[in-house]
């Protein structure tokens, strides 16, 4: 993550591996470093899309009654000095709204600093989604983060 924030690696950053080994710990760390960042999970990012496409969203401080937009999410998701997208592929198959969601905020933040984050690798992805999604992902920086999944390791020492 450091190379990528100094420049030394190419975005976007693609960071995978088991569960519970603090690939989201660190992508959340990186958001309190960097001011205004953005963090969704892939669901949240989707289910917020199709709630303000149903003019089901408000905006919130103090604006009540004011409907947001899917175009004011995707600007500010494109807008934000660093985003990052959790849990991809979470399901054995992904639904075509699902996708259309991930290949657009994937496409929105080419070249900008962007973390990517999955439990599986870029051959798993291919298979949820399709080459394209895993071809965007790898034309950045992809880390493996293996470790020990520590919810596991932690409860066992209790």
């Amino acid at each position: 993550m450091r190379k990528c924030l100094q420049g030394e690696k190419p975005w976007p950053l693609f960071l995978y591996g088991g569960v519970g080994g603090g690939k989201t710990c660190a992508v959340l760390v990186l958001c309190d470093a960097v001011a205004r960042s953005r963090y969704w999970t892939a669901p949240e990012l989707h289910n917020a899309l199709v709630a303000a496409q149903r003019g089901e969203l408000e905006a919130g401080n103090f604006r009540v009654g004011w409907k947001v937009q899917p175009g004011a999410i995707w600007k500010e998701w494109e807008d934000a000095p660093l985003a990052v997208l959790d849990e991809l592929g979470t399901r054995q198959t992904v639904s075509d709204a699902m996708f259309e969601t991930v290949k657009r905020a994937i496409d929105l933040r080419e070249g900008s600093p962007a973390v990517f984050v999955s439990n599986i690798g870029l051959d798993e992805v291919a298979r949820a989604y399709d080459d394209r999604i895993a071809s965007r992902l790898g034309a950045g920086t992809v880390f493996s983060l293996e470790a020990v999944d520590r919810r596991l390791s932690e409860a066992g020492t209790q």
